[in-house]
């Protein structure tokens, strides 16, 4: 006989009946072991714990050579912390100040500037410096010592990270580290846990960096750089003939540069990472990502990216070349891809967009994030500093729009989310909002930046992309500011790469007043910007009356009452 438990499963009433259990359960694979993390590149091994995967290395990082992550996020028993341990090996190279510091510009035979380059860390204790900083975390070293590691000399050190910057008492994280002397270098196996779970942590994390061994380097080691693209050799060899170089010269030019920023993707991707081709998009996926999210994906940045082209292709002169997709397994693959020493390159990134599956949430989670990192993507190409230049109307209302945008069938339409409607309707409940031309001419910090103010700037900015884009009066508006700021920036810009030029001939001539010179043409050029948003509200709102003005509130108002 069988008696059924409290979930309804039937419990078996003889040993005869768990037999074929007992036998799969003895024969089954023993749980994963140890990896090994083989790295001929960089001349080294390591055993990896149990339950840690490889993190892709971040396109533009310098010096972590090496990621690995816990297989989940754990919770601190005190306050909303939630990370996953992670390991890390780090590569500093020995070097000369003096070779690395600087490198002589010449303009005509004359020196113009001593450029500061990719200044290399000088050891793991500048790069914790430079790395923590701003982080509102104080850190100190509570216990070191030496040792050997494959007979290499070696230190060890615990890094206790606290909260005292925050406000806050106690130790948040744990950070085990041992500086391994090289020869030429110092790698560094470099682990961290929130503080709560180092207990169970630590002995792996001692284990792995015991488990260090030189192997045969294929390549040596040194500070990269980080060379001139084509795009950029070619602009500056266009620059000294005095011929700009044309639309199709520069879309050419960006198309090669992303060929080898997907070659060098694809290159770097674990083992257990998968890639393809298809449209203007190279996607890269961990290979846990279903292909069903990774159609609707593909087919959602498609459509944004053709939106964007039928409603703004008139910004910039230049034609968008595509990019890169980047589907993580979940948040904590995502952030510590995206985490990346502070000293390294920001040029690779430029073409990347990196997302991951919400299991939680699925598709809908993420897709604000794609959607935004699209038009950046887009606008990278179109016009760069556009997508830095908004005003805050345009900032909060236009990016969340397109944000927002959903495919509904073959369509693609935007809507406020529930959170935001609720406000929306409080504030029409309430009559608590400004009028439309002060929003319009709102500054960045200057009495703007309250949640209602970016809930009534999402609002009008949907009511002039949907509704009021049947009216003659409203539908230009948005096209019409933008090409004038996108006009005006060129203008800026143009004149701004003049200043440049002239600040870095003060700052050879002049030394140590360098700095303060360098203070005194920032200021000036952030007049310069500011005053851009008033003349471009006064070009494209000029012939509005007091009157225009009042009707365009209650229309906006009354699109959202219906």
């Amino acid at each position: 006989m069988s008696q059924r438990n409290a979930r309804g499963q039937v419990r078996p009433s003889s040993f005869l009946a768990l037999l074929p259990t007992l036998l799969a359960l003895l024969t089954a694979a023993p749980p994963t072991a140890a990896q090994k993390h083989k790295d001929e590149k960089h001349g080294f091994e390591i055993r990896i714990p149990r339950d840690f995967n490889v993190v892709p290395i971040n396109l533009d990082e310098k010096w972590v050579v090496a990621k690995f992550l816990y297989k989940r996020a754990l919770d601190a028993r005190k306050g909303w912390e939630n990370e996953a341990p992670e390991l890390r090996v780090i590569i500093f190279p020995k070097f000369d100040p003096k070779d690395f510091a600087k490198r002589k510009l010449k303009k005509g035979g004359k020196l113009v500037a001593l450029q500061q380059l990719q200044n290399p860390y000088k050891n793991y204790h500048d790069f914790m410096q430079q790395n923590f900083r701003g982080s509102g975390r104080g850190w100190h070293v509570a216990k070191e010592s030496n040792t050997k590691i494959d007979e290499l000399p070696a230190t060890y050190k615990r890094i206790e990270v606290n909260k005292i910057l925050q406000g806050e008492e106690g130790v948040s994280h744990i950070i085990h580290a041992w500086e391994i002397d090289y020869g030429d270098a110092i790698y560094v196996v470099h682990s961290q846990v929130l503080a709560d779970h180092d207990a169970k942590f630590r002995r792996k994390f001692m284990n792995c960096a015991k488990s260090f061994r030189k192997i045969l380097r294929t390549e040596s080691v040194g500070t990269d750089f980080g060379p001139t693209t084509p795009s950029d050799e070619a602009k500056a060899k266009a620059k000294k003939s005095g011929k700009a170089l044309s639309p199709k010269e520069i879309f050419k030019l960006r198309k090669a540069q992303l060929e080898k920023v997907k070659a060098k993707a694809i290159a770097q991707l674990p083992g257990h990472w998968k890639h393809y081709n298809k449209g203007r998009f190279l996607i890269v996926y961990n290979g846990k990502v279903d292909r069903n999210f990774l159609t609707k994906v593909h087919k959602q940045a498609s459509k944004v990216w053709d939106w964007l082209e039928e409603r703004f292709a008139f910004i910039g002169e230049q034609k968008a070349v595509g990019g890169i997709i980047r589907i993580c397994n979940d948040i904590n693959e995502a952030s510590a891809y995206v985490d990346t020493s502070s000293k390294s390159s920001y040029s690779a990134r430029t073409h990347e967009i990196v997302i991951w599956k919400d299991r939680d949430y699925g598709f809908d989670q993420c897709r604000s994030s794609l959607n935004q990192g699209i038009c950046q993507r887009w606008l990278e190409d179109k016009n760069p500093r556009l997508w830095w230049a908004l005003p805050p109307w345009l900032d909060f209302g236009l990016v969340y729009y397109i944000g927002q945008l959903e495919l509904k069938g073959h369509k693609l339409e935007s809507n406020p989310d529930e959170w935001d409607m609720e406000v929306l309707r409080e504030m029409l409940r309430e009559h608590s909002f400004k009028p439309a031309k002060t929003m319009f001419e709102a500054e960045y910090g200057k009495g703007f930046g309250s949640q209602k103010d970016s809930v009534q700037c999402i609002a009008m900015v949907h009511f002039l992309m949907t509704k009021g884009a049947r009216v003659k009066r409203y539908k230009t508006v948005i096209p019409k500011y933008l090409q004038i700021l996108d006009r005006r920036l060129r203008e800026l810009y143009a004149q701004y790469d003049q200043l440049f030029e002239d600040v870095v001939d003060s700052t050879v001539k002049k030394g140590k007043k360098a700095e303060a010179e360098r203070k005194k043409w920032v200021a000036e050029w952030k007049k310069k910007r500011d005053a851009i948003f008033k003349e471009c509200l006064k070009e494209c709102f000029g012939n509005w009356s007091e009157r225009d003005w009042k009707s365009f509130d209650k229309n906006w108002k009354k699109a959202f009452k219906s």
